[in-house]
């Protein structure tokens, strides 16, 4: 099931024959800005589908993002995962990229997504001492930074065939919190290396910080700060 406006309608049905998918059914939308009540009906229609008691729906804020872009407002998406191997998903963020839009990615471990294809994509891989699984997005969307966290990595294996949970933050502090962390992660200079094509991932060395900034240690630094107050 697939929802989209008028305007995309076409679009959509090109871009799912191109990948080998034949939707169900594309339902339109009135007008934009309806997303919630487009997921109820979305919701709705796919319990009538009687070969599928379980259905999973996939959501994504990108859209605004692109909106945002084409009229010259701030569109950027943050996004920390710790694998991204669907190729759906990176054509969503191949086409959000091609629109405007800023995306800046913490990805650990394998990535299959080209960022120098792509003047609006970092990538950045950070691997320290500590495992972690954190996963999170943060959408501009014109300085509303709608953040979620989720479950699941953007892996094929995840999105088809595990139930996964993701979940909108909105609680401000606890928002500012995670987009704290996500910099912290950014601004590395130790464990971080870049994501890139040709050559082997180097180390996101700042010759001009004065500061060795290595994220997992500034992290726990952070918390304990946090305590203290």
């Amino acid at each position: 099931i697939l929802i989209c406006n008028e305007e995309h309608r076409f679009i959509v049905a090109e871009q799912m024959r191109d990948i080998n998918i034949k939707p169900f059914s594309i339902m339109l939308e009135p007008f934009g800005r309806n997303t919630a009540p487009a997921i109820a009906i979305a919701a709705l229609k796919a319990l009538e589908l009687e070969n599928d008691p379980d259905p999973i729906l996939l959501v994504l804020s990108s859209d605004h993002e692109i909106k945002n872009a084409k009229k010259g407002l701030p569109a950027y998406v943050k996004i920390k995962l710790n694998s991204l191997t669907s190729y759906a998903m990176v054509e969503e963020l191949y086409k959000a990229s091609r629109e405007g839009v800023k995306i800046k990615m913490i990805v650990r471990g394998i990535c299959c997504l080209l960022p120098e294809n792509e003047k609006n994509i970092e990538v950045r891989s950070v691997v320290d001492r500590f495992l972690e699984h954190t996963r999170f997005f943060i959408f501009n969307n014109n300085g509303k930074n709608e953040t979620y966290i989720s479950s699941a990595d953007w892996m094929t294996r995840n999105l088809d065939n595990r139930v996964e949970v993701t979940c909108p933050i909105l609680d401000p502090n606890i928002k500012k919190e995670i987009n704290d962390i996500f910099e912290i992660y950014w601004s590395d200079n130790v464990k971080s290396r870049t994501v890139n094509n040709e050559i082997p991932n180097q180390y996101q060395i700042n010759q001009n910080s004065k500061k060795l900034i290595r994220s997992q240690i500034e992290i726990n630094n952070y918390y304990k700060s946090k305590l203290e107050k």
